[in-house]
């Protein structure tokens, strides 16, 4: 049984008359009526297509050809004999038409010669340098056996470079308990990152009048000075952390800046000096007062350890 099409009743957008038609009629109906605003649009398309059929039936349409074999231009005429099966001849006789049939062959031969010799060339991986080959059937591969980060299953992995875990549930919960650790580690080290030395030892380093003018900075539920002086760290914390920076490079007093609270709380996560310069600092540093004692705790975040 074929779909029969449903009446409906329907009210046209436009002059609000209401219809009993199915949607085939209510559609032409909404289209061709007159106080639609793109009718005048529509009617012209409309009566210029009509034009293109008539002059087309009529003959009274010429095109201008050159014939790709000899060069030569042609008028083809819609009522002459040389427009047959809705196509306009290309060549102006038959003579260039069979000529232009052969060369047409001749390329098919040649390029399936060619497609043949690069399968052979390419052999099993279906690519000449980034270039892939098209429609190329490659011999099955081997079954790449890969052990579960999340529950220790072996499994074949399909996608071989970026598949770690059998299905998406061990993926999804693998992806939760990466969270969390990276999470605990970026909090055990931003501990760590803290600075622990007194600014006392250093008294040539710091400049010690921003504290006499404004003072420390207190939170407000704690002395309340907001617009007090507070230690910067110039290579940030997170920035040390996304880096892998060992936290003693990035506790060290060269990396300690004082600054008002406004201003370091603007500055948020970024850098005010790169990895290299600081480095360049605490070489110097240990030159002129020694070596400054490593004071990290790397019980949790061993990762991040580099040799001295």
């Amino acid at each position: 049984m074929k779909n029969v099409l449903q009446i409906v009743k329907n009210e046209c957008p436009y002059c609000n008359e209401i219809l009993y038609a199915n949607k085939r009629v209510f559609a032409n109906h909404v289209r061709w009526c007159k106080k639609n605003p793109h009718y005048e649009e529509i009617l012209e398309g409309y009566l210029k297509k009509e034009r293109a059929t008539k002059e087309y039936k009529t003959g009274k349409k010429n095109r201008e050809v050159v014939c790709p074999i000899c060069n030569k231009t042609f008028v083809i005429n819609v009522t002459e004999h040389k427009f047959k099966n809705g196509k306009y001849r290309k060549t102006c006789s038959d003579e260039c038409a069979k000529k232009l049939t052969a060369l047409k062959t001749d390329k098919e031969v040649k390029n399936k010669k060619i497609a043949k010799s690069i399968l052979e060339y390419v052999g099993a991986n279906g690519k000449i340098g980034s270039i892939t080959v098209r429609n190329f059937r490659p011999e099955p591969k081997e079954p790449l056996i890969k052990k579960c980060k999340y529950c220790g299953r072996q499994f074949d992995a399909k996608n071989r470079q970026k598949q770690e875990c059998c299905c998406p549930t061990c993926a999804r919960n693998y992806r939760r308990l990466k969270e969390i650790k990276d999470s605990e580690e970026r909090k055990i080290y931003r501990s760590q990152a803290k600075f622990k030395f007194a600014l006392d030892s250093y008294p040539d380093e710091f400049e010690f009048n921003l504290i006499k003018e404004s003072g420390w900075y207190k939170a407000s539920n704690h002395g309340d000075n907001l617009k007090g002086i507070s230690r910067d760290h110039m290579f940030s914390v997170d920035e040390g952390y996304k880096q892998g920076v060992d936290p003693y490079l990035i506790s060290h007093p060269a990396n300690c800046k004082l600054m008002k609270h406004e201003d370091n709380f603007k500055k948020l996560t970024k850098c005010s000096i790169t990895l290299d310069e600081l480095q360049k600092r605490i070489r110097e540093w240990n030159l002129k007062y020694g070596v400054y004692e490593n004071k990290i705790v790397y019980d949790k975040i061993e990762r991040f350890k580099t040799p001295l």
